[in-house]
Parts: C-alpha cells; sequence; structure tokens
C-alpha cells in the first residue's frame, strides 16, 4: 500500500509529510505511461521544489481537485495495452504513444490513486462508418479505496 514506505513517496506540499490519513496517493500502474506534469508544473519542478532525487512510488497529494497529466512511448506488445493520443498497427501489434492525456480528478484524505488503462473490442455495425474492427481505448483513474472510477477518456480506432 501507498503509505508503508513514505520516504519513497513525492510529495507534492511543503514542509514534513503530513499524516497518512491527510493527503491522497497517485500512481500509475501501467508502465508505458509515464506522469510528466501535475497541476501544470513537470515532475522534474516539483522534485527540484521538495528537494526530492531519484525514482518514487507513489505520488503524494493534499485533497482537492488535481490535473495529471501522462504521456507514453513506444512499444510492442501481445496484450494491446494503448493510450490515448496513438496510432495502431493491429496486425503487427505495435503501438506508438504519442502526445499526452490529462486527466482532472479530486483527491479525497487517505484515498489510493491509479492510472490504468484497458481495450475493448467492438464490432462497428453502422452502415455509414467504413467496415471493420473498432476498439475503444480506456485511459482512466480509480480509486482504490472506493473501488470508483473518478476520471476516464475513451477513444475509438478502427482498424
Amino acid at each position: 500500500m501507498a503509505t508503508f514506505l513514505r520516504t519513497n513517496n513525492l510529495k507534492t506540499y511543503d514542509g514534513a509529510h503530513l499524516p497518512k490519513n491527510e493527503v491522497g496517493y497517485l500512481k500509475c500502474s501501467i508502465r508505458e505511461l509515464e506522469i510528466i506534469q501535475l497541476d501544470g508544473k513537470s515532475i522534474k519542478t516539483i522534485k527540484t521544489e521538495t528537494g526530492y532525487s531519484g525514482e518514487f512510488s507513489y505520488i503524494e497529494l493534499i485533497p482537492g481537485e488535481h490535473v495529471v497529466e501522462v504521456a507514453g512511448s513506444t512499444f510492442t506488445t501481445k496484450h494491446r495495452r494503448m493510450h490515448t493520443n496513438l496510432t495502431v498497427d493491429i496486425a503487427s501489434w505495435t503501438v506508438s504513444m504519442r502526445g499526452e492525456s490529462s486527466l482532472n480528478f479530486i483527491v479525497e484524505p487517505g484515498h489510493l490513486y491509479l492510472i490504468d488503462m484497458g481495450i475493448k473490442k467492438k464490432k462497428n455495425t453502422e452502415k455509414e462508418k467504413p467496415k471493420g474492427t473498432e476498439y475503444a481505448v480506456t485511459l482512466f483513474i480509480k480509486d482504490v479505496t472506493s473501488k470508483r472510477i473518478v476520471c476516464k477518456i475513451v477513444n475509438d480506432i478502427h482498424k
């Protein structure tokens, strides 16, 4: 859980660590995605401002509204894990993740939030659309504590 080794957490606020039940925790659970900005500040800037160096396990957030921006990289997979703002070659299973996606959410104290994504295959049944397979790629933030999706972006990709 996010609260055990708090020395590995990136704080986004000044001063000492606040009590565990007074902050929220954010983690990106997809290794191909990276959190690049939080509330308009780059992760590098946040590290500099808080004196943190190295890798972090979780980001500690004060309660309230936050905007997290994630970006992807290029990779090949058999799991078809994808990101918004992407180009996809389903035939070769190559996913080129380009650009960034912003997700807005409200942090509650003591809650853990995970950035994740999924893909669903859909059949194209509309006559106006070209024949083929359509995929719905969803990037979302899940509140693990309440088991709710607090923010999501859905993009359709046609094969």
